[in-house]
């Protein structure tokens, strides 16, 4: 357990768990993060070695509620030091609420934690399938020379740009940018950040307009991260793209599922993307859109692609599916915690955290 959370295994512990880990350096300085089990806490990291009687799950909760940013001790690089946190007033309610607190904010955790594994087994179903029918072309007879190698009869041999244009559309500068995109927010997607939703106001020249139809993300920005994402935006231009992205929008006759699965799981392919990388190590690495739509692929037949997507769609909008929940119940967590904490939400003595999740879902106006 590291400043980021889990960062790898080991085969030794230094800490029992449950614990909680607080970011000490680095661009995760005073990030909190909770471990179940036994964990080896890196010296990136503050870590609780005894909780004094409390929930440690509740002060793993209570403690997200803090802006532990603010206590930087360092200059040139941001640092915590627990002398200067230690002091901090909060107030403790007994145990037996702690653990009712607890209950419910864990339930939701718990949940999109579930979600999240249930979404990755969807698309490793989608790419073991992927891999079946173009890697290793199972149930295939038939091949011809390519310049890629051995493909099966009748497919061709093309390029992205064959699958795929980029959408070049961005946003300047306005007077009221409000009025551009009406009164919602806007979905912007920042090469190393999460999506999240962004006021109209605060948009800066430069940015990509998704379009309202089908779309994928490549990041330029140190491709080798295979960060590729299908926003699937829900309204005329309801996304936007930091400077870092190519949006991708497949061609007639390519269905979006195979253009998602070649991007982000055809290793020939991102073999040949890397290859045309250029700037130096880390942050500053890019790929220029032209070069990326030049990289090689198979085009297989249409009924090929098809036929794929009936069997992949299914499954990539699973995965969709349990994200978006994610996302919601994510959006109910955020909104109960500090109220949780604070003592503005008093947690009764139930069995079921649904009795306090979904009456107060409905009274912050999300549907959980």
């Amino acid at each position: 357990m590291g400043s980021a959370g889990p960062s790898g295994y080991h085969d030794e512990a230094r800490a029992s768990g449950p614990g909680l880990v607080v970011g000490r350096s680095g661009a995760s300085f005073g990030k909190v993060h909770y471990c179940p089990s036994d964990y080896w806490p890196l010296n990136t990291a503050l870590f609780a070695t005894d909780f004094m009687g409390n929930d440690p799950r509740y002060a793993y909760y209570a403690l997200k509620t803090l802006d532990l940013t603010t206590f930087n001790s360092g200059s040139a690089q941001a640092s915590l030091n627990r002398n200067f946190i230690a002091s901090i007033p909060i107030e403790i309610p007994p145990k037996a609420e702690q653990l009712r607190i607890s209950s419910i904010l864990a339930a939701l955790d718990d949940k999109i934690d579930s979600n999240r594994r249930l979404a990755g087994l969807f698309e490793e179903a989608a790419a073991e399938i992927f891999r079946a029918r173009f890697v290793d072309f199972a149930g295939v007879d038939e091949f011809e020379d390519s310049e890629i190698g051995d493909v099966p009869r009748g497919w061709g041999v093309g390029t992205l740009g064959d699958l795929a244009t980029v959408s070049k559309q961005s946003v300047k500068p306005v007077e009221s940018p409000d009025s551009l995109f009406e009164h919602f927010g806007i979905l912007e997607f920042d090469a190393g950040r999460r999506p999240e939703i962004v006021p109209g106001a605060q948009l800066l020249s430069g940015k990509t307009l998704v379009p309202d139809r089908d779309c994928l993300l490549l990041s330029k920005l140190n491709p080798a991260t295979r960060r590729v994402w299908w926003p699937r935006p829900t309204g005329r231009h309801a996304a936007i793209t930091s400077p870092e992205f190519v949006v991708l929008v497949p061609r007639n006759g390519i269905p979006i599922t195979y253009l998602y699965a070649v991007v982000g799981r055809d290793e020939r392919f991102y073999g040949e993307l890397l290859s045309h990388v250029s700037g130096t190590t880390g942050s500053r690495q890019r790929v220029k859109p032209d070069a990326a739509l030049g990289c090689r692929t198979m085009v297989p037949a249409t009924s090929e692609l098809e036929e794929w997507d009936l069997v992949a769609r299914p499954l990539y909008d699973r995965a969709a599916a349990a994200t978006s929940e994610s996302a919601t119940l994510a959006s109910v967590r955020d909104a109960l915690l500090p109220k949780l904490i604070s003592g503005e939400i008093r947690v009764p003595d139930i069995e079921d955290p649904a009795e306090v999740i979904e009456p107060a879902a409905d009274g912050l106006g999300v549907v959980a």
